[in-house]
């Protein structure tokens, strides 16, 4: 079952998670997280977001993001389309998350 339509504002704090298919590893190794983490600053930038807490784990990650003024879906929207754009040619797959 989908999850219900997301309240966005400026201003407001999310819990932003996501995990890869069939909990596989989104993170194969510390390349990975660091350019997890390079794409995430960039979004924070072009989003004007704050990044209030983070973990990654090998199959999925947490962040703590509050927004100004951008809604928290595209900001995630381009923070994960890059990111997989990056994994899925390093390893030479195809497919919207691992």
């Amino acid at each position: 079952m989908a999850r219900g339509r997301r309240i966005e504002f400026p201003g407001a704090c999310y819990h932003v998670f996501s995990r890869g298919n069939e909990k596989r590893n989104i993170f194969k190794d510390k390349q990975d997280h660091y350019r997890f983490m390079r794409l995430l600053d960039e979004a924070r930038k072009d989003h004007s977001l704050t990044i209030h807490a983070y973990v990654l784990m090998p199959n999925h990650y947490h962040l703590v993001v509050e927004t100004a003024d951008v809604l928290i879906s595209k900001a995630m929207s381009d923070l994960l389309s890059r990111y997989s754009m990056y994994f899925n040619y390093k390893y030479e797959r195809t497919g919207h998350w691992v």
